[in-house]
């Protein structure tokens, strides 16, 4: 089979385009103005997939929280954001997502119903940060008794080192939001909220 170098740059060239279109209309999804975020929300607040105290308010201020940080909008509401107590929480997984899509590297050093150690290391400066979370450090914060903790430890240490590392290291890519699991709600009647004491094994480099 013959191959003409115009025929390869043709469709090179056509790859191109449809790149760069593509690139075009994620841009425009994620910079909506304010009536276009609204009218969004109000269609995805009706389909029923988002949690059941969640108005189109909610789920707008969501949208432009994830708008902030680059995410496009049904990402922000189905895979994103937790909203506790009206505090809003991420999702650990996509902390874990945003942080390596920018580049950057997180080892997963221990990983267990006992401990839960996490490496960052950053991709401009190479400045590197291990965050350790003990069982022990959720004992002495009284967290053992609670739900999550008790079915799920490993994932909840997880959360709790993932949430400190992003935000001591990887400020610039996630913000300054806390993860899931790292708000205890301490006075329902009020509302209030207390977030739980920051693990104080950290090694910088």
């Amino acid at each position: 089979m013959r191959v003409f170098v115009a025929d390869i740059d043709a469709k090179n060239n056509q790859g191109t385009a449809m790149k760069n279109e593509l690139v075009k209309k994620e841009t425009s999804i994620m910079s909506m103005d304010f009536d276009t975020v609204l009218r969004f929300a109000s269609v995805v607040v009706k389909s029923g997939k988002l949690p059941r105290d969640w108005n189109v308010e909610t789920a707008a201020m969501i949208v432009m929280y994830g708008q902030e940080l680059g995410l496009s909008p049904m990402k922000s509401l189905l895979e994103g954001f937790d909203i506790i107590q009206g505090k809003i929480s991420m999702k650990p997984s996509l902390m874990n997502a945003m942080i390596r899509k920018a580049g950057h590297i997180i080892n997963i050093d221990k990983w267990e119903a006992e401990e839960c150690i996490i490496t960052g290391i950053r991709c401009d400066n190479d400045t590197k940060l291990s965050i350790r979370y003990t069982i022990k450090d959720a004992e002495k914060a009284g967290l053992l008794n609670k739900d999550n903790y008790k079915k799920n430890p490993k994932n909840m240490l997880f959360a709790r080192a993932m949430g400190n590392l992003g935000r001591m290291l990887f400020a610039d890519v996630i913000g300054n939001v806390y993860a899931d699991g790292e708000f205890e709600i301490t006075d329902k009647k009020s509302n209030k909220v207390d977030q739980l004491e920051e693990t104080d094994t950290v090694d910088v480099e």
